[in-house]
């Protein structure tokens, strides 16, 4: 069975569907090659860009290992999906949906290193295309697959822990340092020690309530600003049809 090593370089995206209106959006793209043959995928998330907005960059490298008979049947399409990470749950943005074949035949404009630079229309929920996403890839020539074995790692029969088996006859004499044998605990603390007299309870700790109570106050209000915020973009787009994610 033939393949061929598929390298991407996940570029950037521009002008996508804004699905947070209060805050700056943190998109970030799951890369799929999905098979139609087996109905098999193999998938890549790459980090979100945390500055970008509606217009993330990311140059993520990637390396699929395609199928070689599966490519020449065109039943691999290669997928981006864009995603918004929330404090709430992630928002679907849209999504890119690029036939592998498609990809292989328009290597005749790759440049001098063998790479090809192309872009690729997002679609929404609703069908309707909103920005674009950028990226550059190269085939590698065919390969026959190969099979790793890993050693095996051999146990006792019969034995259910990874303890060695235990020892015939008597456990040998513990042996002992030479010297004297080790003084009896001392009764009284060193003089470096610190306690208390006899008779007399240690002061008590004071409960600095004051800071613990600002400190939790602090958490809990940048925590709800925000939910707050997610919560208002959720209200703001009830309208839209943008559902939750499902990979």
């Amino acid at each position: 069975m033939e393949h061929r090593a598929l390298d991407i370089t996940v570029q950037h995206a521009k002008d996508l569907n804004k699905v947070n209106l209060l805050m700056k959006m943190e998109v970030y793209a799951v890369v799929s090659v999905f098979n139609g043959a087996t109905n098999t995928k193999q998938r890549v998330r790459t980090p979100p860009d945390r500055d970008g907005d509606d217009n993330p960059t990311w140059d993520f490298p990637i390396k699929f290992a395609v199928d070689e008979a599966a490519l020449q049947m065109n039943a691999l399409t290669l997928v981006f999906r864009l995603i918004c990470r929330r404090a709430l749950g992630d928002r679907y943005v849209g999504e890119v949906h690029a036939p592998i074949k498609e990809l292989l035949g328009a290597q005749g404009k790759s440049s001098a290193d063998g790479r090809v630079f192309v872009s690729y229309q997002v679609r929404k929920a609703d069908g309707k295309p909103k920005g674009q996403i950028s990226f550059c890839y190269r085939f590698s020539d065919k390969f026959a697959a190969w099979v790793s074995h890993a050693p095996a790692t051999a146990y006792p029969v019969g034995s259910s822990s990874g303890y060695p088996p235990p020892t015939a006859g008597n456990p040998p004499p513990a042996v002992y340092g030479y010297g004297y044998p080790p003084p009896p605990p001392m009764a009284y603390p060193y003089a470096g020690q610190g306690g208390y007299r006899y008779g007399h309870a240690p002061p008590p700790m004071r409960n600095n309530n004051l800071g613990l109570g600002l400190g939790t106050g602090l958490i809990a209000g940048a925590l709800g600003g925000l939910l707050l915020g997610d919560m208002m973009d959720d209200c703001g787009d009830c309208d839209s049809g943008d559902g939750g994610v499902t990979f």
